[in-house]
């Protein structure tokens, strides 16, 4: 198999570690020890490019290293006896053992690859070499594949070593994505080459190249076809793969590669210039290159996954690209990236135990762009430095930074320290314990969400703040979420956010508590003339008036004794304003009406919380306003009222007039129940309108018998807008009952009308749509099961969506104009029926498969499907075989058929029976089939028109028959065009494309004019 693509990398610093030491105590300078080095090259796989499999012999040498003043030399050690052992390589692994002596210092190469690979190694009293030969080099030659390490040892006594060996090459990967359509336009390239300059030889002591990189031309091989190789690039097809020698450090080259359709047609050439290359790196490049309809992309990226030193992170951060993590690393000085890069850290930490001034654990240069998500960066010195220092452009999400631990020092080492453009985005936790962050310069930072804790509760003389903005810098600070608090006890322990520039602190929002610097402070300009324009928020302590911008007002909260300060639109009716978690517990379980507003965001955790219950009776309403608020860490408990086991934030038990809940974000919630389980509203069994307006849902874990992260049950009216749902996990006893936005929806009281709404789970949007109910997104009428999409074109509905499922279409319907879609293409399935008449009307199918029931056959009264309608159309589609066409016009388009029978009509993809003067445009579209794709026929004289643009007919067996067959023996007439299409596998009449026959006689007729690529033949 292709190996999976982390973008990590593994740089001429090989992975070298001792894993045992025997006999310490008991050797001396001088004494024989055994050393066992265990080799092994990357992860091994099934065939494919990069896996390994051709590499199966390994060359080594071990040299002693002498030391004569300032001079260093190598020469093989006589304890290895010839110098250039070889021994056979094992799924990629094998073990050497040698004696050396203790106390000695040697270097151990290593150097393996193919058998036939055309490299000389050579290891000679002073120096080891390898050298690259050209003279019969062919590209898409694997064989070309090779590993090396290049280690140094020193031992005490009986040992043994892991040495993981790397690639000392770049791979030059070349694809396409228009193999089907330069097909269609009859060109198929069978055959590349490649030119690039590369090195021809290495000195295998050091790991450089020496002499010149001068242009090699790989001659012409076979393309690698994609059922044997997969293109690093996701819908892209290999044209060509090279290993290159380069050295360590990145270069560029201009790439010349030639492709052609056998070994004596005519060669296409294409150039790119400037291609970069560096060791044990990909370069890809891909577009539209067979066509030329697409921008070709170069791109340069670290190849191969496993594990990786700080050597290796470092060489990634020097030259930028997309680094993913497998295991965690402690860096001995500071990342400096200098190139721009995205690293996730896959739930690992980088930790770095830097002294003040020896730099942050990462350091992002100055013009350089990069994100870090997904893992832990930490400062480990006592008294140490940054987790991070930014001078250029850099985005946080989803991680954790953790700043250097206090100990005797009066002086602040905030976590994160920006200077250039900052964003933090959500899931990102700063704690420390001498400043959270600090900002200078004339940079600009937007924290969105977040939390930021400032740990630091000794008594000391130090001032540090969570956020602090530098004096004499610009630095622009914008803060539109996220909560903040300082834990310092004493009366010099800081303030939450400091601005002391002469510059302007924006706060829009967020929740911030402590500071006590000179009393209870969470903002403060220490008297540097800095200013803030505060919009919103909650805060511990009031805000001074002057921070207050034009038009807004501080109100007051007081819960438990604790009094809370929100920053308000000017007028704003603020009804039971909620800003704590024990405030919005308090609710639970409890019945009430009226207006809710959330003012602050509110971590749940440590609470579980049962339905907030809307009051019993018709003219009750409750609205609950979120203010753009985020409830984290909701766990949603079973509540039993009246006999009815639900969990959500909000419930309807009995009769209530209407619930609507707005501008709320729900993260990471747990709701579980015997019976209906939702994160905002589990269960309405009555007339009560529902109303969810711009309501996310983001990670969450649902389980009863009826569940959704929306809705659970309803049978009354839902209005949901702009709500978005993702990273869900839910668990229904009855499977029917899932879904992405309602899990039941019941009666026909029940209209579910979804707009502007984003799903992005893997489930459905209903569960169950059921007994007359029915569901609208964005226009187009939901339906869940057969009976819904029954009922739909019964009631005339013209613009129908299919869930994922399986459904059976109707043998009639009398809507027009209808048009029915899938809203997952492979698994929206339209079973179709024997027999569909819908006289005069039109149809529509889009994004969808279509299925005809196995067993069913053509006969003279029991046609394959669509039966006299004036208009056909199926765009997008996949089908599992036969549509008999009965219309006046019909369109297919961007269509795959399979059909996997060859018996009578029901062999054909299309079986075209249409009336008088009825046109049929097909295009696009690919035909898998087994002798027969599309036929014209009919029992009486008609006029048929067909046209065929861009297609391509491929028979899985042999045939008589070509592509396109008219039938004519009952005396049919009409055209057919045919532009940029194929056959493969058909008959050998005119192209495999089309034959005009009687086919009683199988006597040829000319009842048909025929075009081909614009030419009459017929």
């Amino acid at each position: 198999m292709t190996k999976k693509f982390f973008l990590g990398m593994s740089a001429m610093a090989m992975l070298f570690a001792t894993s045992c030491q025997d006999d310490l105590t008991n050797s001396f300078v001088g004494d024989e020890a055994t050393v066992e080095f265990s080799i092994s090259s990357p992860e091994i796989g099934t065939r494919a490019y990069s896996d390994g499999t051709t590499v199966d012999h390994l060359h080594y040498a071990i040299y002693e290293k002498h030391v004569d003043g300032n001079n260093e030399s190598y020469e093989i050690t006589d304890l290895v006896k010839t110098g250039n052992d070889v021994v056979a390589l094992t799924e990629g692994k094998a073990t050497i053992n040698v004696a050396l002596k203790t106390g000695k210092d040697y270097q151990a190469i290593f150097w393996a690859d193919d058998v036939e690979a055309p490299y000389t190694v050579a290891f000679d009293t002073n120096g080891a070499s390898m050298v690259v030969d050209y003279a019969n080099a062919i590209a898409n030659d694997e064989r070309r594949d090779a590993f090396y390490a290049s280690v140094p040892v020193n031992i005490s006594g009986n040992e043994s070593k892991t040495v993981t060996l790397t690639r000392p090459f770049a791979q030059l990967n070349i694809g396409t994505n228009d193999y089907d359509a330069a097909a269609a336009a009859g060109y198929t390239p069978t055959l590349s080459s490649v030119t690039v300059d590369a090195y021809s030889v290495m000195d295998l002591m050091s790991g450089n190249v020496t002499g010149e990189s001068i242009a090699e031309t790989f001659g012409y091989a076979a393309i690698p076809s994609a059922q044997d190789e997969t293109f690093p690039v996701v819908g892209y097809e290999y044209l060509a793969m090279n290993y290159i020698l380069v050295g360590n450090d990145k270069v560029t080259s201009e790439v010349t590669f030639r492709y052609k359709e056998g070994e004596n047609a005519a060669e296409e050439t294409k150039t790119v210039g400037s291609v970069p290359f560096q060791r044990n790196y990909r370069t890809n490049i891909y577009g539209g290159l067979l066509t030329g309809t697409a921008d070709i992309n170069v791109e340069i990226k670290p190849e191969y996954n496993g594990a990786l030193t700080a050597d290796d992170l470092q060489l990634a951060a020097a030259v930028g690209g997309e680094v993913t993590l497998e295991n965690d690393i402690e860096l001995d000085a500071s990342l400096n990236v200098q190139a721009n890069m995205t690293l996730n850290l896959n739930g690992k930490t980088i930790t770095a135990a830097n002294a003040k001034g020896d730099g942050a654990v990462i350091e992002v240069a100055e013009g350089v762009s990069a994100k870090l998500v997904g893992g832990t960066i930490k400062s480990t010195k006592y008294n140490g430095d940054a987790a991070i220092n930014n001078a250029g452009e850099l985005v946080l999400e989803n991680i954790t930074i953790e700043g250097a631990p206090l100990a005797d020092g009066d002086y602040s080492a905030y976590a994160v320290i920006s200077s250039g453009k900052l964003t933090i985005g959500e899931g990102v936790n700063v704690s420390a314990d001498r400043g959270c962050l600090k900002f200078s310069g004339a940079g600009e930072t937007v924290i969105n969400d977040g939390n930021f804790t400032n740990n630091d509760i000794s008594p000391r003389s130090l001032t540090s703040h969570v956020v602090d903005v530098e004096n004499g810098g610009t630095h622009k600070l914008t803060i539109n979420g996220g909560t903040f608090k300082h834990l310092h006890a004493t009366t010099s322990g800081g303030v939450v956010i400091c601005n002391r520039t002469k510059g302007t602190v924006y706060v829009n929002g967020g929740n911030f508590s402590g500071g006590n610097y000179y009393g209870n402070n969470n903002l403060s300009d220490y008297g540097y003339g800095g200013t803030f324009v505060v919009t919103g928020g909650t805060y511990s302590a009031k805000p001074a008036a002057k921070y207050i911008a034009d038009g807004y007002n501080v109100i007051e909260t007081e819960v438990d004794g604790v009094k809370y300060y929100s920053v308000v639109p000017e007028g704003a009716v603020i009804e039971n304003p909620i800003v704590s978690a024990s405030q919005l517990y308090a609710l639970g379980g409890t019945k009430v009406s009226g207006t809710y507003n959330l003012l602050a965001d509110i971590d749940m955790a440590g609470y579980d919380m049962k339905p907030i219950q809307l009051t019993s009776g018709n003219d009750y309403s409750l609205v609950f306003n979120g203010n753009g608020h985020t409830i984290k860490n909701l766990n949603l408990v079973q509540d039993s009222q009246n006999g009815m086991y639900v969990s959500g934030l909000f419930n309807i038990l009995h009769s209530g007039k209407e619930i609507t809940v707005n501008d709320l974000k729900l993260v990471n919630a747990t709701s579980n129940s015997g019976k209906y389980s939702a994160v905002v509203l589990a269960y309405n069994s009555t007339s009560a309108v529902i109303n969810l307006n711009n309501v996310d849902v983001d990670g969450a874990t649902i389980s009863a018998e009826t569940v959704s992260p929306l809705v659970g049950y309803t049978t009354g009216p839902v209005n949901l807008k702009d709500c978005d749902v993702a990273n869900i996990s839910m668990t229904g006893q009855i499977p029917e009952k899932i879904g992405a936005f309602v899990g039941t929806a019941n009666q026909g009281s029940c209209v579910v009308k979804v707009v502007n709404c984003v799903n992005n789970t893997d489930y459905k949007e209903a569960g169950r749509v059921i007994n007359g109910a029915t569901m609208i997104i964005d226009g187009k009428q939901y339906v869940a099961d057969s009976d819904g999409l029954k009922n739909a074109l019964n009631a005339g509905v013209t613009n129908i969506v299919l869930a994922k499922g399986e459904f059976e279409m109707p043998t009639s319907f009398n809507a027009n104009n209808v048009t029915i879609s899938g809203i997952d293409k492979e698994n929206s399935i339209l079973k179709l029926s024997s027999q569909l008449r819908a006289d005069n009307n039109s149809l529509t199918l889009k994004d969808l498969t279509t299925k005809v029931p196995t067993g069913l056959n053509y006969t003279e009264h029991s046609f394959a499907w669509i039966h006299y309608l004036k208009n056909f159309s199926m765009i997008n589609c996949n089908s599992d075989g036969r549509i008999r066409l009965n219309s006046h016009s019909a369109t297919i388009e961007d269509c795959r058929f399979d059909v996997t029978t060859s018996s009578g009509f029901d062999g054909y993809a299309i079986f075209y029976y249409g009336p008088t003067a009825s046109n049929v445009k097909v295009s696009n579209s690919v035909f898998n089939t087994v002798g027969k794709a599309i036929v014209l026929y009919n029992e009486g004289k008609p006029v048929l028109n067909l046209d065929v643009t861009n297609c391509q007919f491929k028979s899985s067996a042999s045939t008589d028959k070509a592509a396109i067959q008219m039938h004519t023996e009952y005396g049919i007439s009409g055209t057919v065009d045919i532009v940029n299409s194929t056959a493969t596998g058909f008959a050998n009449i005119n192209g495999g494309l089309w034959n005009e026959v009687n086919n009683n006689t199988k006597e040829s007729t000319d009842n048909f004019e025929i075009t081909v690529g614009g030419v009459k033949v017929h």
